[in-house]
């Protein structure tokens, strides 16, 4: 499948029955899911087994559809990689409907398994593993294989994975019996939250938000130093922390802010360096923190509130890191600025689209109250549907609606994958107590230092994160790598986050930096030095967790006052850590004092009054020392020529004194003449504020009535859910109320099929 959602190519591609079936069936599973969700969300879900496997089955069948073998839907269908597909999908649909019909005995089948029950099962973790390798690759399924044959032949194996040996009855059966195996907490956090935050995300996307974020970062930062860069920062940021993805995120906000950054002069390596950074951190900024903050309360057994709290601090650290970095290193290379004529007009954009951030800020709102978080996502994805009705440009018709629903699905498929193959790990690791066995044996070998340990744990996070998603590399730790902190008496919220972090900077940590990788495929760069850069770049964020782990202050725990003390002394260490890492503060710095400002980031950065004042002491030396040396070098000049001009010259050493600028002039008013014309689309991009208001595609040229008959269609389902809410028909009469949900679904495709069916010119 390319870009195009299934319903759209349904409407727009004139194919042959068969792939027109393919297209049908997408559509109409993808919107089975989102009712099923949507209803959940306001009324409950059913239970908890059927919950799970209706989410996984129907996922399951669409990512053999999705994401076909070997081939694209355009081409020839009938082959054997089709028939391999349609088997695959047939056996993922005859599991389900055999769960279902005898869910209500199910838990029975704990104390022996049928040869069909053991069949199914076999089946159904075979599928599990094809479904994460189409969609997420082979090291999740490679590293899952290893536990699950590590549980089944433990004697075989040498080490810590050596041990008894079980069963594969035993082994099939807490894996697809118990819940705690392929259906265990992964897969319910994903079915009860994660979906429906991804619809959140889809729907405020949809609107126009993306481009609003891009175009209002650029009027804030814009004509700044090193204006583009820090654009980049924020709009990745903000991107980053709804859609969950670091990769997906450089290859969207990227396209624009990496060739603006080159345009200003940044080096190709650079410019991906800083957006591959700062995509890599959206998934670890607060409030939404894309997929994995979710998971992780449900693992913590604490409110998700808390988990976004505890997160704030750090990521305003590992964000303010890569502000000083780019700050720097802007007035080291004099970059130009992008001159205010060519930029969004901030006030404007906020007064015009400034609505499209309530969602967000309900969501802070809605958490602080104490809500629940099913509550806050039907809140924000209502919210965002009544909003984008405020403005043309933003509004969404029903055929934005259904493709924003279908993309939303498309988006949970990998998740959900990575899920249920991160279940048969944790099953697997349960079933042979791997993770005890090695808490035992790294405690032993760091002889009860912790430091030892967190080393230990640091480099087996970042080397099982590589190429793999953030949630599927969370999970993974959650089983094998946190118990090993919790052991050694750190707090679980700190080795939750400690293991996290880690994980997740993988992506940009070489050799298999694979956001950093994607962004130099958007600069035109070498992708090694890129990765090699944007370790440089976020090297804070490799410090920050170990600071929190030995000061919980940064995670807000402890008394206000010390909180506060160790952010504001982190924010000035990250200062001096970018000082020390161009090699600038006030002017070019040279080797002592660039490892006296290495030295005070250390200690700023580390919680503690004693290292504090040391950092400072230490900060304000160099600090110091180059003002003195700036001042004394523009005074001597001074002297020298007339006085006139050494009154300007004294202007300018006071300027310069509070500024904290060099002695340098930053050109503001032209953008730099190299490459000039070759980014016209971009200035163009940055100058348009409507959001693209006015634009239809071709699906929307030809008359209103077809919308009016469609909302009428899609209203239906409101009242229908209401009653099915009232009368509980999702426990009382589940399977009716399944067919239902899917009988719903095929007539509002196919209403749209109807109404909305044209032929591709």
């Amino acid at each position: 499948m390319d870009q195009m959602t299934a319903l759209e190519k349904l409407l727009t591609d004139h194919k042959a029955g068969l792939v027109r079936f393919v297209y049908f069936t997408i559509a109409t599973l993808a919107t089975f899911l989102v009712l099923f969700h949507l209803y959940v969300g306001v009324f409950g879900p059913p239970p908890g087994y059927v919950f799970k496997t209706v989410h996984l089955g129907a996922a399951q069948i669409l990512v053999f559809l999705v994401f076909p073998l070997r081939r694209e839907w355009k081409q020839k269908q009938i082959d054997k990689f089709f028939a391999l597909d349609m088997i695959c999908a047939f056996i993922t649909a005859f599991i389900t409907i055999y769960i279902l019909i005898y869910y209500e005995t199910w838990h029975l089948k704990i104390a022996h398994l049928s040869t069909l029950d053991f069949v199914l099962g076999c089946c159904l973790i075979l599928l599990v593993w094809e479904g994460t390798r189409r969609t997420i690759g082979l090291p999740m399924v490679i590293v899952s294989m290893f536990f699950f044959l590590d549980a089944v032949y433990t004697d075989k194996f040498f080490g810590i994975f050596y041990g008894p040996p079980h069963s594969w009855e035993y082994v099939i059966t807490v894996l697809f019996v118990e819940e705690a195996g392929i259906f265990g907490i992964p897969i319910a956090v994903m079915a009860a939250y994660v979906v429906l935050f991804l619809i959140f995300a889809s729907l405020l996307l949809n609107t126009g938000a993306g481009r609003f974020f891009t175009q209002l970062a650029f009027g804030m930062f814009g004509h700044r130093t090193g204006g583009p860069a820090k654009a980049a920062v924020v709009s990745s940021a903000l991107m980053g922390t709804l859609s969950g993805s670091a990769i997906g995120n450089v290859v969207t906000t990227g396209s624009f802010t990496i060739p603006l950054m080159k345009r200003m002069r940044y080096s190709p390596e650079f410019a991906g360096g800083v957006e591959a950074t700062a995509s890599t951190g959206g998934q670890f900024m607060p409030p939404v923190m894309g997929a994995v903050a979710f998971i992780m309360a449900e693992f913590l057994g604490v409110p998700y509130v808390k988990v976004a709290i505890a997160a704030a601090i750090p990521a305003i650290l590992y964000f303010s890191a890569i502000f000083a970095v780019v700050h720097l290193r802007a007035i080291k290379m004099e970059v130009r600025t992008v001159p205010k004529q060519y930029l969004p007009d901030t006030k404007k954009i906020l007064l015009k689209y400034g609505y499209l951030a309530f969602p967000l800020i309900l969501i802070i709102v809605v958490l602080a109250l104490g809500y629940s978080i099913i509550f806050v996502a039907m809140a924000a994805i209502v919210s965002t549907f009544l909003l984008s009705f405020v403005r043309r440009a933003t509004r969404l018709n029903p055929l934005r609606l259904m493709t924003a629903m279908e993309t939303s699905i498309r988006n949970a498929i990998p998740l959900t994958m990575t899920c249920a193959c991160a279940g048969i790990i944790i099953g697997s690791v349960f079933i042979t107590g791997l993770s005890w066995r090695l808490s035992y044996i790294i405690i032993d070998i760091s002889m009860g230092h912790l430091w030892i340990v967190l080393l230990f744990t640091m480099v087996l996070s970042i080397i099982l994160g590589m190429g793999l998603t953030t949630s599927a590399v969370y999970i993974t730790l959650v089983a094998i790598i946190i118990p090993v902190l919790v052991e050694m008496g750190v707090t679980p919220m700190g080795a939750h986050l400690f293991s996290l972090y880690y994980g997740i900077l993988s992506c940009i940590t070489p050799p298999v930096a694979l956001a950093a990788y994607a962004a130099a495929g958007v600069a035109k760069s070498d992708p090694m030095k890129t990765g090699f850069e944007a370790t440089r770049i976020g090297l804070v964020g490799f410090f920050v967790p170990f600071l929190f782990v030995y000061g919980p202050e940064l995670l807000m725990i402890g008394k206000p006052l010390a909180i506060v003390v160790a952010f504001a002394t982190g924010l000035l260490g990250c200062v001096s850590m970018a000082a020390a890492l161009e090699g600038w503060l006030s002017r070019k710095a040279i080797w002592f004092e660039r490892l006296m400002l290495f030295a005070a980031a250390i200690f700023l950065l580390k919680a503690g009054m004693y290292s504090d004042i040391i950092g400072i002491a230490l900060f304000g030396s160099v600090f110091l020392l180059q003002r003195r040396v700036t001042f004394h070098l523009m005074l001597q000049k001074a002297t020298e020529v007339d006085r006139p001009k050494a009154r300007t010259m004294l202007r300018n050493v006071i300027s310069t004194f509070s500024a904290g600028h060099p002695q340098m002039k930053l050109e503001k008013d032209r953008i730099h003449s190299d490459n000039q014309g070759d980014d016209s689309d971009l200035l163009q991009f940055l100058q348009d504020d409507s959001l693209g208001e006015g634009r239809q595609t071709s699906l929307e040229e030809e008359g209103i009535w077809r919308d009016y008959v469609a909302w009428g269609v899609l209203s239906l389902v409101i009242p229908v859910f209401f009653v099915f809410g009232k009368y509980n028909f999702h426990i009382l009469y589940l399977r009716l109320w399944l067919a239902c949900l899917l009988i719903a679904s095929v007539v509002i495709i196919s209403t749209f099929w109807l109404l909305f069916l044209r032929t591709r010119s």
